[in-house]
């Protein structure tokens, strides 16, 4: 089962693993030319990709972002004597222009929009200014918006996402505009659901914050795709 339908056997949205594919294809993204001497794993979770970062990339200081203290607790056995990453839970201390690149999966689609305006600001902040910024974010209208919502309702019926009257205006581009907000003991507020959020009207921030030089869909390319890199 896939990110997207193990999600609500977490109490948090972040810390619902991600598939290998995913993790996987965001390696692929960085070009070679890119110099990558800092990378940040922007909510990493349990570490597995900033694991993975390690290998990679050696010789570059990781800095695995975890700011929800169960999940860094199991990074933090994770990594456990990996010279070249180090744990963190505050973003804002890091220095300015410091990074150059940063990876945040599967994760600004569970923002309410206040916290993903603090968010990428943060990140342009800390991003050095030829810095590349990778985001993976789910595709949730048109097909795919179908084909997830027929493996929630056979996984979980009854929940707010595999409502079928709702599933169908996310198949003609109109997803739910109101999406429930959940919080678990003293975190921040955020949308535990994938569905509901319009990965387009993303995209369109993205691109007055930052300058887009790559996008890929996966793992059947545009009209397959369930993800958006």
């Amino acid at each position: 089962m896939g990110y997207a339908e193990n999600l609500l056997d977490t109490p948090y949205p972040f810390d619902a693993p991600k598939s290998q594919h995913l993790l996987s294809t965001a390696l692929v993204t960085v070009p070679q030319e890119v110099k990558c001497r800092t990378i940040l794993d922007y909510r990493g979770g349990g570490g597995a990709f900033s694991r993975q970062l390690s290998v990679k990339y050696p010789s570059a200081m990781i800095f695995c972002y975890e700011p929800l203290l169960v999940q860094r607790m199991e990074a933090r056995h994770a990594l456990s004597g990996i010279d070249n990453i180090e744990l963190i839970s505050k973003i804002k201390l890091m220095p300015k222009e410091s990074i150059d690149v940063i990876f945040c999966l599967e994760v600004l689609e569970h923002y309410l929009t206040s916290e993903t305006l603090v968010a990428l600001e943060l990140i342009k902040t800390i991003l050095k200014p030829q810095g590349l910024l990778v985001i993976s974010i789910p595709i949730e209208v048109g097909l795919t918006a179908v084909r997830k919502g027929y493996v929630r309702r056979t996984n979980r019926p009854g929940e707010w996402d595999t409502d079928l009257f709702r599933i169908l205006g996310a198949l003609l581009g109109l997803p739910p505009r109101i999406r429930p907000v959940s919080r678990v003991g003293d975190s921040f507020p955020f949308h535990l659901h994938d569905f509901g959020f319009d990965y387009r009207k993303f995209i369109k921030q993205i691109e007055r914050e930052f300058r887009v030089v790559d996008r890929a869909y996966y793992p059947l390319g545009k009209w397959g795709g369930v993800n958006e890199l």
